[in-house]
């Protein structure tokens, strides 16, 4: 089962499958310490809602471990769809 779906500007159906999702759980998991940064820094570059969307976490009351969570899932998505060319 997909993932997500999105139509890409040639008409044609493009997917991020588990499979996507799943490598790049995968390489998250092997980033040393500086890489999220870096990989913050790239959202921040070209999406910086993307990124705010997670931060602004903290003022709303979520927790550390809350905020880990999005920005895991904000991660794996970002790559995902970087990988598929989706983004």
């Amino acid at each position: 089962m997909d993932v997500l779906q999105r139509m890409s500007p040639r008409g044609r159906v493009t997917r991020i499958t588990q499979a996507h999702v799943g490598q790049v759980r995968l390489a998250i998991g092997c980033m040393n310490a500086q890489e999220p940064v870096g990989l913050a820094d790239e959202i921040f570059a070209q999406q910086p809602k993307l990124l705010g969307s997670v931060v602004v976490l903290r003022r709303m009351g979520a927790s550390d471990v809350q905020i880990e969570i999005a920005l895991h899932v904000l991660f794996v998505a970002w790559l995902a769809m970087k990988a598929t060319g989706l983004k």
